[in-house]
């Protein structure tokens, strides 16, 4: 009975855990549910007859960020506007009195939509709107006109009330879901620095790898969408934030550092090398893996970054330990792979401290930036 009640609270914390650091999707989610109840409301109070697109309209434009939301709305109504207006065009013009010449009013009103589609990411559901413009009507024994006017409607609905809960529930600004991203991601590389600096000493957990190196290109997947929709929010005069793309790079370069030494870690170093190196090698990781958590507290808490002294001492370490390894005539002994692992894995901690610094700068531009 005791050890069940013991589980029972180890899961209970693990559980309280989970749902606190997923604190993010949890806030996205309300806000979806708030906006998508609120469209529905609104489209049986008015008595719509396709209530329902105002619903996804809703669920479909509320992003991460307020404005990231607005923007989506806009590009939506805008989109709608544009295939209902062409859309019904093409059926006022073109009669659709069999299946023959609705196909070819859908063509003549899909292939241009789709080439302004491809060419403006705001236009990308107009093929969609001209489509239904064109179809409901056979259906449902409306006109073209009234078919595109309650699409184009419910799209104003869904698009508005979308805006309004992003502004109202859990609101959150771009600059906040970038920080807060960048912080996970660095959390993570804590992680994943543990899992490839055991490689140099011990056979390391390659599964574990594999799935931190997922997570992080996911995360870093999740950032650059976020950027972008930053950097449209600037174009569009919605934001005066400074431009995130730096701190995007500066994590690209540190995915790429982490491969390389990854690479430098497959297999645990030679008895004579590691004699030299280990010891070194793990002050520089327990440096690492603290000074990248510390980072990523400081941007939750939106304060200075630690500093980097711990971690270019840690570099200074290894150097160090390098240079004993060569007075020790011991490089002449390493085989041909091994030498060619430690000077690739000297090469990948030169690249990994520059671009720390970089980094660090990059954490602390995004800490003070309002």
């Amino acid at each position: 009975m005791m050890s069940a009640k013991i589980n029972l609270g180890n899961g209970g914390r693990r559980a309280a855990r989970w749902i606190v650091k997923r604190a993010n999707e949890w806030r996205t989610a309300a806000r979806v549910t708030v906006a998508a109840m609120l469209a529905f409301a609104i489209g049986r109070i008015l008595g719509l007859q396709q209530g329902y697109w105002a619903v996804f309209t809703a669920i479909v434009v509320m992003q991460a960020s307020t404005s990231g939301s607005l923007l989506a709305a806009l590009d939506y109504f805008v989109g709608t506007l544009a295939g209902a207006v062409y859309g019904t065009s093409v059926a006022l013009i073109l009669p659709t009195y069999n299946v023959w010449m609705l196909g070819v009013a859908l063509a003549i009103s899909v292939a241009p939509l789709a080439f302004l589609a491809a060419l403006r990411r705001d236009f990308r559901v107009a093929p969609i709107t001209a489509v239904i413009v064109l179809i409901i009507p056979s259906l449902q024994h409306v006109n073209a006109f009234d078919s595109a006017l309650g699409r184009v409607i419910e799209i104003a609905i869904g698009s508005g009330t979308g805006i309004v809960v992003s502004r109202v529930v859990f609101p959150a600004r771009t600059h906040t879901v970038v920080a807060d991203t960048t912080a996970d991601i660095l959390r993570l590389s804590a992680r994943l620095v543990a899992q490839l600096f055991a490689g140099f000493g011990e056979k390391r957990d390659l599964s574990a790898i594999v799935r931190l190196q997922d997570g992080y290109r996911r995360l870093v997947s999740k950032l650059d969408g976020v950027v972008s929709d930053a950097s449209r929010e600037r174009a569009n005069h919605l934001s005066s934030e400074a431009d995130a793309k730096p701190i995007l790079q500066a994590l690209r370069r540190l995915r790429s550092d982490y491969a390389v030494i990854g690479r430098a870690g497959a297999a645990p170093l030679q008895e004579a090398a590691g004699a030299h190196l280990l010891p070194a090698l793990e002050q520089l990781s327990q440096s690492l893996r603290a000074h990248l958590g510390g980072m990523a507290q400081a941007l939750n808490a939106r304060r200075e970054p630690p500093s980097l002294d711990a971690v270019t001492a840690a570099f200074a370490a290894y150097t160090a330990a390098m240079s004993g390894l060569r007075r020790a005539g011991l490089t002449r002994d390493l085989s041909d792979s091994e030498a060619a692992r430690i000077f690739t894995l000297g090469f990948a901690l030169d690249e990994l401290r520059r671009n720390l610094g970089d980094l660090q700068s990059r954490v602390a531009e995004l800490s003070y930036s309002k």
